[in-house]
């Protein structure tokens, strides 16, 4: 017996089969008439539960106007003032006066938390309104007026902080300034005096006060006095933020909503709170079951867990509020001082810019006097008398001004309440369409899941690039599938039609690949069509193949059916099915007399025949060889059609004894795991495997993959 050279194909990978779209789909496809409808069912049951279980919920809005106007110093407003202020809204320095109003805490939402504070931090929504200075507070609840309630005692609970701290740091502002007013406005009576002294010396009489001041015409240093009079404001108000931050006011320090909110996100201090919630609510629910006059000896195990984590609780807070005031004071203190150094640079470099411009002052002051003609006696050291009084009035006045400013613009608070919160009269949902939409799909899609997962499970071969990338089997060819002859085929002979002509295609096809690469009729005169189990299409594809070479070659072929135990040969035929095989192995006919040539002159069909004793037996001695030996020099072609190797052993002795073997795997049926196994067992037994051919492929399929080539008859 010769031996053809099995070839690999595009792979010989017998690794698990990848989850990709196509498997989905094919799965899905397989699947669809019994996934759609279960997929209906759990779909509208999902749908039916979210509905019952759902909970209309109200969501009140605060409108707020929050302005960057800063009013103590307008051109050093901080970059993140709106970010602070939303914070601010929902640090715990203003929740914590929230829920300690015992209304505030009966609220459902709010008596359910484990952690009310952070159930509102969590809850408390700041969203600004567009682009706007325009931000909108929010609370979600299930009643409409609690949601109210709440939005409206967040945003009161803010405005009674922020006007305390505004108010005081404006005002230690404002007592920095009185002192620099104060400063300067005694300067300028010094200065005064001094005028008055110097022309007193001069003239003999003491000048009014309108004498003192300096006579724009007579001086061309306005310029200079006036950048000397602003640099003197900008000094003193320099001055005055340096001792704001060097002696800083009470109160001034790390925010307690700064230290309270790290307090409330340490994780240890959330899972001993959560702890601490747990035990609460299993002692009352014992409370609750039993009574007070029973409760058991645990109810007493857990009260002293509870106590011990209360104190335990308490303790911690403790060493994380320190740890974490150390932490964020340090970080304060070090942005203090890097901001400390720049205002003293700043300070350094107007100090500079003063004293440059008075030198510039004196000398060109010097010069104008120098060249006047009442340059005699004191009056060079009047003029400049007088041009001080006028420069310490300017800066006097621009504190002044700035104070006004202050004590004017304090009132006017830069977040502004627009529209307090109202009990909504809707829900933000009437029915919650994204939910039950979520939840269709999902029960709909579940079926599918399942579908995949078992096909996963199962590995069975979808296509014929499948079958040769995850097996040891070059795929010679694809059969379509046999069209059905039920009642609605029949109503559609064209479909019937195409669908025959298709399976016939492939069949000739087959059968002319096998012929002119020269396996059938070269070397291998008999070829074995097997499977790894039944209904996997091996009977019809040898029936077929066995006409199709005959037509094609014009030569006698014989079509030995040697599935004795359940034979099919003969029924599509319509032929008897005795006497055949078992009754030619058994001795008890001749080779002639078994084998049927009534169908046609180039097929002769020799059927099973009736199988009375184990087939094993009937096979032995090499009486099948002698059967083979015989048919060989009658007929130029042999086709036998075997049981499922994995259910008949005896396949294996027909393949084993024809020249070559050919594999039938069905699509959407075979499993790769049993195809792998019916390998393994041909090539262990000695055949000749050429290959595979993947049957029961849809006809549509085969011609979109092939194309529908037909002609008339």
């Amino acid at each position: 017996m010769s031996s053809t050279p099995l070839s690999s194909g595009a792979g010989a990978s017998s690794g698990q089969t990848k989850l990709t779209a196509q498997f989905a789909l094919n799965a899905a496809r397989r699947w669809w008439k019994v996934a759609a409808p279960a997929g209906l069912l759990f779909g509208g049951i999902a749908a039916a539960a979210v509905f019952w279980m759902f909970e209309p919920t109200y969501q009140a809005r605060y409108r707020l106007q929050i302005s960057q106007d800063y009013i103590v110093f307008p051109k050093e407003q901080p970059k993140d003032f709106l970010g602070t202020q939303t914070e601010l809204i929902k640090s715990p320095l203003v929740l914590q006066p929230v829920i300690s109003d015992p209304e505030i805490v009966r609220i459902p939402e709010i008596a359910a938390a484990k952690d009310p504070i952070a159930h509102l931090m969590s809850e408390i929504g700041v969203r600004p309104v567009g682009g706007s200075q325009l931000f909108d507070v929010t609370y979600m609840a299930a009643n409409a007026v609690d949601a109210a309630k709440v939005v409206n005692k967040v945003v009161d609970a803010y405005f009674d902080l922020r006007e305390s701290q505004e108010q005081k740091r404006a005002r230690q502002v404002i007592d920095l300034l009185e002192g620099e007013r104060l400063y300067w406005a005694e300067e300028v009576k010094n200065r005064q005096n001094k005028v008055r002294s110097l022309a007193a010396e001069g003239t003999g009489q003491q000048p009014g006060l309108e004498a003192l001041d300096l006579d724009a015409e007579r001086s061309s240093l306005s310029a200079i006095q006036v950048q000397l009079a602003l640099l003197g404001a900008e000094e003193a108000e320099l001055q005055v933020r340096i001792k704001t931050i060097e002696q800083p006011a009470e109160g001034s320090g790390v925010p307690a909503s700064v230290i309270d909110e790290a307090v409330v996100r340490n994780p240890q201090v959330q899972a001993l709170k959560s702890r601490l919630f747990d035990l609460k609510s299993t002692l009352k629910e014992i409370e609750v079951k039993v009574g007070q006059a029973k409760l058991p000896p645990t109810y007493q195990g857990l009260k002293l867990q509870f106590n011990t984590t209360e104190a335990q609780l308490k303790q911690v807070t403790e060493d994380v509020r320190q740890q974490a005031q150390l932490e964020l004071e340090n970080a304060l203190n070090f942005r203090r001082g890097d901001e400390l150094d720049q205002l003293k640079l700043k300070l350094t470099g107007v100090q500079a810019k003063v004293v440059h411009l008075q030198k510039e002052f004196e000398a060109q002051f010097a010069a104008k006097m120098a060249n006047t003609k009442k340059s005699s006696g004191n009056v060079v050291e009047l003029e400049f008398a007088k041009v001080e009084v006028q420069q310490a009035k300017e800066v006097h006045d621009l504190i002044n001004s700035r104070i006004i400013r202050i004590r004017t613009e304090e009132p006017l608070n830069p977040v502004l309440p627009l529209i307090p919160a109202k009990p909504p009269t809707l829900p933000v949902q009437q029915l919650p369409y994204r939910n039950l939409m979520m939840a269709t799909t999902a029960g709909f899609g579940l079926p599918f899941i399942f579908a995949v997962l078992w096909e996963l499970r199962l590995r069975r071969v979808n296509d014929a690039q499948q079958l040769q990338e995850h097996s040891e089997l070059e795929v010679l060819g694809e059969i379509a599938s046999f069209p059905a002859r039920f009642a609605k085929a029949r109503l559609h002979s064209k479909r019937f039609a195409r669908g025959l002509r298709m399976f016939e295609e492939s069949i000739d096809s087959l059968s002319t690949y096998l012929v002119l690469s020269q396996p059938l009729g070269g070397s291998v005169h008999a070829l074995a069509v097997t499977s790894a189990e039944t209904r996997e299409g091996k009977t019809s594809v040898a029936s077929t193949l066995a006409l199709s070479v005959a037509q094609a070659t014009s030569s006698l072929t014989l079509l030995i059916d040697g599935d004795m135990r359940s034979p099919d040969v003969h029924k599509l035929f319509g032929i008897p099915n005795e006497p055949g095989l078992a009754e030619l192995l058994a001795g008890q006919v001749s080779f002639s007399d078994a084998v049927n040539k009534s169908y046609g002159s180039n097929v002769h069909v020799l059927p099973a025949g009736k199988l009375t004793s184990n087939p094993h037996g009937l096979l032995g001695n090499d009486s099948f060889n002698a059967v083979l030996e015989e048919a060989r020099a009658r007929y130029r072609y042999i086709i036998i059609d075997t049981p499922p190797v994995l259910a008949a052993s005896e396949a294996l002795l027909l393949a084993a004894s024809a020249d070559a073997a050919l594999m039938c795997v069905m699509r959407d049926r075979s499993s790769m795991d049993k195809v792998a196994r019916t390998y393994a067992r041909l090539k262990g037994s000695g055949a000749n495997l050429l290959g595979a051919v993947l049957n029961g492929v849809p006809a549509s399929y085969y011609a979109r993959t092939y194309g529908d080539y037909s002609y008339e008859r």
